[in-house]
This record gives structure tokens, sequence and C-alpha cells, in this order.
């Protein structure tokens, strides 16, 4: 019986992480509804067209990254076991110019429509440096210590600005209490998702963080990510954001805590379970920014 041909769709879909696409757009729906919250109308076109600038810029930054990693010693994309030979990597560089092509044409039209002004430039050019530099050399900063918080950035902290921005042309505190907690568990996923791959980055010398820091340290700086987003949202508390915008997402520091065990077992020689893991690792900035996400909608 014949093997059935890799589905190439497939394979870019999956090599432009969909669960870091998901959470850029409940951070994106975040940002929309602190504008709700605070009295402004909604303007579907410019949300629209903002999300669509998002989606392009991250899918252009992964599979620039791709491209660039390519001959890289032991290289495979997302989900795959080796690199397959239906796709080439020539497809990632076209596709990632053709997004940022696409990009440019929106931020322009975005520019026209709104007249955000400097602000809207300084944000999405800040997010492009970020974007592109992300994976190209001779930066490559996804293999510099500061590529999880690079992402970070550009998924949960960038969405939300420009979301807000291309609503009311300006910038609001509830952004940042908002989006940096989301940003810090963000970070802590990543270093999650960087553990069952620890021993090839390491074989490769692929410094990201969690090589850079050492897995036991990457795990212990995991937990204080993990405990500092709730501190951070309880600060937003004191700063003045309404309670009950805030106590939905508190709701999730039980399974906040579930995960800090499941690490804390790992760094004292435990076996992992990686099914639930990386499932709570995944779920959990999700969770507190569509918790977040939905509080400013509903007020």
């Amino acid at each position: 019986m014949s093997e059935s041909k890799p589905n190439i769709s497939l394979i870019l879909i999956k090599s432009a992480r969909p669960w870091s696409l998901f959470s850029a757009l409940l951070a994106y729906s975040m940002g929309l509804g602190v504008s709700v919250y605070l009295g402004n109308p909604l303007n579907g076109a410019n949300a629209v067209l903002g999300a669509g600038s998002v989606l392009l810029l991250l899918v252009a930054a992964y599979y620039l990254f791709i491209y660039f990693s390519w001959f890289l010693p032991g290289f495979k994309l997302e989900g795959e076991t080796e690199k397959p030979a239906v796709i080439s990597r020539g497809l990632f560089l076209n596709t990632a110019l053709a997004c940022l092509a696409g990009g440019a044409v929106l931020t322009t039209y975005i520019y026209l429509r709104t007249q955000a002004g400097p602000a809207l430039w300084l944000l999405l050019g800040a997010g492009l440096i970020l974007a592109v530099f992300y994976g190209v050399p001779p930066l490559r900063l996804v293999y510099s210590g500061y590529g999880e918080l690079v992402e970070a950035i550009l998924v949960c902290n960038l969405p939300a600005g420009l979301a807000f921005l291309l609503q009311t042309g300006e910038m609001h505190r509830f952004i940042a209490m908002l989006s940096l907690p989301a940003t810090f568990l963000f970070m802590a996923t990543s270093l999650t998702l960087l553990l069952p791959g620890y021993a090839t980055d390491l074989k490769y010398e692929r410094k990201n963080l969690m090589v850079r820091m050492g897995w036991q340290n990457g795990m212990n700086l995991h937990n204080v990510l993990v405990l500092s987003a709730y501190a951070l949202l309880a600060g937003a508390l004191i700063m003045g954001l309404p309670f009950n915008l805030a106590i939905p997402a508190m709701a999730t520091l039980l399974l906040a805590v579930f995960q800090i065990w499941q690490v804390h077992r790992i760094t004292l020689g435990g076996k992992p379970n990686w099914r639930w893991l990386l499932l709570v690792a995944r779920a959990l900035p999700i969770l507190m920014i569509y918790l977040l996400s939905v509080a400013m909608w509903i007020g």
C-alpha cells in the first residue's frame, strides 16, 4: 500500500504556528475590547484590516525563520520528523515576501483611512524589525536568548496595542496592564515547549533561551514568569484596573499552580507527563487572554 503524499497546505499551516496565530487574534480582540469598554464605537473595517496586518507579519516572521534555518544541522519543520521533499525552501521565502508586501499595502491603506499618524508607523515599524530579525541573520534573535521575548511581544503586545490604536488613534494604560501579564505567560509557555527538544537543541547548539540558561534554570524562570504574570495583574488592580475585569482571568491561577507543580517535579528529577505539561502550557495564556477579552467586551 503506497504512502500518502504530505499535504503542502497542511505543512504550511503547521509551519505558521497556528497556536501562536490564534493567541495573537485573541490579544487583538482584547485590544478591541478595551476600546469598546471605554465607550468608543467599533470600527469594523479598521478591526479587520489591523487583524490582517498582524497575521501577515507573524506568518512572514515564521516563514523567514524557516527559510534561513533550512540548512542548519538537525532543522525540521513544525510537526515533521524531517524536511519533506514535497515542499521547497523557496516557497517559504516567496510566501514570506508576499505576506510582507500584503502587510505593506494594508498598512498604507490603514494610514490613509485612519490618519493614525506617527504612532501607527512606530508600532508597525518596530513590529516589522522584530519580525524580520527574529529568524534572519545576522541577528537571528530566535537563537540569541531573546527570541522567546520577541515572539511574546509580537503575539501579545503588538496585536493588543494595534487594535486599540486603530480604533482610537491613541494608547491607553489598560493595554499595558492587560497585555503584559499575557506576555509573561506566553514566554513561560515558550520555555515549556522548548523542553522536549532541549537535548537536540543542545546538540546542535541552537542557543535559544532554554539552552543559554540550562534546563533547570529555564524551568525555574518558567515558574517566575508564571507567578509574575499574576503579580502584574494584581498590580494592575492596585493601579486602577476595575475589579470585575481582572477577577475572571485570576481564576486561571489554579491551573497556573498545577503547571508550576508539574515543572517543579521535573526539576526534582520526576518523569514529565508530556501530554498534560504541554496542554496546560498552551492553555494558560489563551485562557487568560480570552477571559480578559470577554470581560472587556461584556463590561
